[in-house]
């Protein structure tokens, strides 16, 4: 069952493929990385075009609840 928040991905994010299952026993896949190339709404699911960064896989559209934004922590200094 899709989740109902919107992720908060945008053009130039890099993420992650992450397909999961909630039910009786759960899991989560961890996938390949891409970047995302340009996002839309379609029926109240977020659509996102995502370019791979394995260069054998073309770019496709997912729905944003199988990818994961990955988030970088500014390195400050001490």
């Amino acid at each position: 069952m899709p989740r109902k928040i919107q992720k908060d991905i945008k053009v130039g994010d890099l993420v992650i493929y992450a397909p999961y299952f909630e039910g009786e026993g759960a899991w989560v896949m961890s996938g390949d990385l891409g970047i995302a190339l340009e996002i839309t709404t379609v029926d109240n699911i977020q659509i996102v075009r995502v370019k791979w960064i394995n260069p054998e896989m073309d770019e496709n559209d997912m729905a944003a609840d199988v990818l994961v934004k990955l988030e970088t922590k500014p390195n400050y200094p001490a």
